[in-house]
Parts: structure tokens; C-alpha cells; sequence
């Protein structure tokens, strides 16, 4: 069994722990960010944004697409430590459920409404 690793210098540790730790081969993630791309080229820039003297970045929104893609929170953890955060919890089902229901049924009626063409 793997042990956990609690703390990361750089968030870009984390994402590579998140890859590293799901078992999946790094093309693989990089291709399930960018599908448009040419696997070798999505490869490429997932390296360059894993490494400190490279410009090219993750946004958040592909962190947390790696996140989904490889089922490892290490991003999520890194960035919990870092902003003096403890550790989030999963959510069970029915609550988000009960998250979602309660969230529309806050809404006004206004903006649930499409506007019209």
C-alpha cells in the first residue's frame, strides 16, 4: 500500500503526484485535457506545465480535470495547505443532491427562466 504524502512544495508536485498516483500513463491524461491535440504534443505541454522553469501553466480548470480523470485530490489537498485550509471531505451522493435541489429551488423565478429569442 502507497503511502499518502501530506504536504507538496509546488503545486505542480501535486498534479504530477495526482498522475503519478492514479496509475495512468501521463499521455493519457494529457490527451483526456486536450483531445484536440496530437498525443505527443499534448504530452509536451503537459511536461512543460509540470516543470518550474517553463512559462506554460495549468489553468484551474484543467487541475481540476485532473483531478476527475485520475479519482487523486493532491492538487486539492496542496491547495488546502497552502491557503491555511484543513483538508476537504467527501460529499456523500444524496448530499449533493440535496445541495443541487436546494440551490434551484433558492433561485428566483426570474432567473430560471430562459430568456426569450
Amino acid at each position: 500500500m502507497e503511502q499518502e504524502q501530506f504536504w507538496y512544495d509546488s503545486a505542480e508536485e501535486a498534479v504530477n503526484a495526482a498522475i503519478l498516483k492514479s496509475g495512468k500513463k501521463p499521455k493519457a491524461v494529457a490527451v483526456e485535457l486536450w483531445p484536440h491535440m496530437k498525443m505527443d504534443s499534448a504530452y509536451a505541454r503537459l511536461k512543460n506545465s509540470l516543470r518550474d522553469d517553463k512559462d506554460e501553466k495549468l489553468t484551474l480548470d484543467e487541475i481540476i480535470h485532473i483531478c476527475r480523470v485520475t479519482a487523486s485530490y493532491d492538487p486539492l489537498y496542496y491547495m488546502a495547505e497552502e491557503l491555511s485550509h484543513s483538508r476537504p471531505q467527501f460529499r456523500a451522493p444524496n448530499d449533493q443532491e440535496a445541495d443541487l435541489a436546494h440551490a434551484a429551488q433558492s433561485q428566483p423565478k426570474e432567473r430560471r427562466r430562459l430568456p426569450s429569442a
